[in-house]
């Protein structure tokens, strides 16, 4: 495959140092780079090994992009001016389509490996998947890397998908990415093909929330939280801290920073990392105050792969403060902010 690769990209050189001599250069150089991307997407898939049928599909849209190309360049120099040769009508036209791809919480062109991720695309230029779909098990082991024919390369590595549509696409982080800018591509079985690039980080916090900024909440003490929050909760035998627990992504694929074991969690299941020693919550007023929120747990929601969740007790000074800007912080990086209401 790396092979393949590297003849494609010379192709590419050699044609860029000449296309001014044919007038259907722009469509040739779309099929080199539709044939590059499926030629990655393949090596890919490979590298993974458990679609056999869906390396050979994108090796198949390869060597047709190559094909369209050939016949172009072969049908094209010299050409009169004013006139173009034409690709063969048994392909449809190839068009590389966006691939904007976020954190979902934070909304930001940056993800951690092991966190979530979204795709975002254009159907009506090059559709991300044929139909939407979604996978049975949402746990990591269990996650399909093609979904209705679609699959999503990061770097080097194919990614988990949790759900798939022609307009977007989410997906967990493969691990192992180096960090810095890195490409996205997301084929189909049909042969369309889209790509865009991604920050890559060891850790990108953010908090999932609705549409208008209000945080993903519930009150983790118990007690109706349907108008807002309390500082204090109604327990069996008196009140306590409200807890707060809060959705998040981009935490907990970094070990490294798991400094303190001996806050860690047991479970039936087995010993769950608790990175609350590495995480900040910090909360703003509507009067200015900045106030630090307690944080009791931070680390991996283990039902559905690549979420974390957060747990922040609410301190008294927030007493009927309205609307408050909740800031997550951890490894040195800033989160998005989500608000909450506090009574």
């Amino acid at each position: 495959m790396a092979v393949l690769i590297t003849d494609i990209q010379r192709a590419q050189t050699i044609f860029a140092a000449e296309s001014s001599r044919y007038p259907a250069a722009e469509t040739i150089d779309t099929h080199l780079r539709s044939a590059l991307l499926f030629a990655r997407a393949a090596g890919s898939l490979a590298l993974d090994g458990r679609k056999l049928g869906s390396i050979q599909n994108r090796l198949q849209t390869c060597t047709s992009r190559l094909g369209e190309a050939r016949n172009l360049v072969q049908g094209g120099a010299g050409t009169a001016p004013g006139q173009r040769a034409h690709a063969s009508n048994t392909v449809a036209p190839t068009v590389i389509g966006p691939a904007v791809t976020l954190s979902p919480a934070s909304r930001a062109p940056r993800l951690a490996f092991g966190s979530l991720g979204t795709v975002s695309g254009d159907p009506n230029v090059s559709p991300l998947a044929a139909t939407s779909n979604a996978a049975t098990e949402v746990v990591a082991d269990a996650l399909p890397i093609e979904l209705a024919g679609a699959t999503v390369t990061i770097g080097r590595w194919v990614a988990p998908l949790l759900y798939v549509s022609p307009e977007r696409i989410a997906f967990v982080v493969p691990a192992g990415l180096p960090s810095g800018e890195t490409e996205v591509i997301v084929t189909s079985q049909e042969g369309y093909v889209s790509r865009g690039t991604t920050m890559i980080s060891a850790v990108a916090p953010g908090l999932f929330t609705t549409a208008g900024g209000a945080a993903i909440v519930f009150n983790a003490t118990g007690g109706n939280a349907a108008v807002g929050f309390d500082v204090m909760s109604p327990q069996t035998l008196g009140y306590q801290r409200t807890r707060l627990q809060l959705f998040a992504t981009g935490i907990s694929a970094n070990a490294a920073l798991n400094t303190y074991p001996g806050n860690d969690i047991t479970l039936e299941s087995g010993r769950v990392a608790n990175f609350a020693e590495a995480v900040s919550m910090q909360a703003r007023t509507s009067d200015g105050r900045t106030l630090s929120l307690p944080v009791e747990f931070a680390g991996a929601n283990s039902r559905l792969a690549g979420a974390d969740q957060v747990c922040v007790v609410l301190v008294e000074a927030l007493r009927g403060a309205g609307t408050v800007e909740l800031t997550l912080f951890i490894g040195g990086q800033r989160g998005n902010t989500a608000t909450v209401n506090i009574r």
